[in-house]
């Protein structure tokens, strides 16, 4: 079966539930598909930016950007970023 298959499958099983019904799955399902895209140019700064964009990220996209980001800073700004990593843990499990 196609991905188009199964989702006009899903469709076709959810037509003849009523809205209460239809509400449960919803609200099951619902925050599995709230998620923020891609990042948007700064229109403030780009710390501020990356805040915003933060708080409505899955954490799917947290993982993967965060990821992608560190790769692709200079080997100095990755040991930067480990040492205030590394305090910031530090200072959580105290």
């Amino acid at each position: 079966m196609t991905p188009r298959e199964r989702a006009e499958a899903v469709l076709a099983a959810l037509d003849p539930l009523d809205d209460g019904e239809l509400l449960i799955i919803h609200n099951h399902i619902g925050n599995r598909l709230i998620c923020a895209g891609i990042p948007v140019p700064p229109f403030t700064t780009a710390a501020a930016e990356a805040r915003d964009w933060a708080a409505w990220a899955s954490r799917a996209e947290l993982r993967a950007y965060a990821a992608a980001c560190f790769r692709r800073l200079p080997a100095s700004d990755q040991r930067g970023f480990m040492d205030w990593a590394s305090r910031k843990s530090a200072k959580a499990a105290r």
